[in-house]
């Protein structure tokens, strides 16, 4: 059995018991990590997943990040594109990484997802599976994003998250600075911890 079909597997255990009423956000939140390496597998499979959650009962709704980038930029006047391509430095001041403001980027980021899900017509016994988070690396804060999304997605979110998780530290893509995120993680070499 390969490692995503593991994955899909644990992910359905999880994801198949019954779900307890009135849970937090965080607790309605399972991060699905996995290594780096394998993002364009997870990707490709994502439709296994969305079987699994079909097979447990409940409905499936997702939200790909890769596109957020663009739909920032091309909202913009052409103007401040040409500063930004001409003084990429000059984008800090979008960037949502130290403060608790939500920058430009992450609001757009927040409001694609919500309308996205407006759509759809989610309800409690959805689950909205988030990918292509790492698109976001670098230029706003997860948890940012997750804090508002949570506050109008009613049923489960599932993240795909490429990276590690020790305990309730994870390192998006690996890296060295990792941020603590609240839910519950299924990874390759465990069946579930909840961070």
């Amino acid at each position: 059995m390969s490692r995503i079909d593991e994955l899909a597997d644990r992910y359905f255990r999880h994801i198949g018991a019954p779900w307890q009423p009135n849970l937090t956000g965080a607790e309605r939140t399972t991060w699905l990590v996995y290594p780096k390496a394998d993002e364009r597998k997870v990707t490709f499979r994502l439709p296994l997943f969305e079987e699994k959650t079909v097979a447990a009962g409940h409905r499936w709704v997702s939200f790909d990040f890769t596109s957020v980038l663009h739909r920032w930029f091309s909202q913009l006047d052409p103007d401040h594109q040409l500063i930004y391509l001409e003084e990429p430095d000059s984008l800090h001041e979008e960037l949502d990484l130290q403060g608790p403001q939500n920058s430009a980027i992450t609001s757009t980021a927040i409001e694609a997802v919500e309308a996205s899900l407006k759509e759809s017509g989610v309800d409690e016994n959805t689950v909205v599976a988030l990918s292509g988070v790492g698109a976001l690396f670098g230029f706003t804060r997860i948890t940012s994003v997750l804090e508002s999304i949570r506050k109008f997605t009613p049923g489960h979110l599932l993240v795909l998250f490429p990276g590690t998780c020790d305990g309730p530290q994870f390192r998006l893509f690996d890296t060295t600075d990792g941020s603590g995120y609240l839910g519950v993680a299924i990874t390759p070499h465990s069946s579930l911890y909840d961070a």
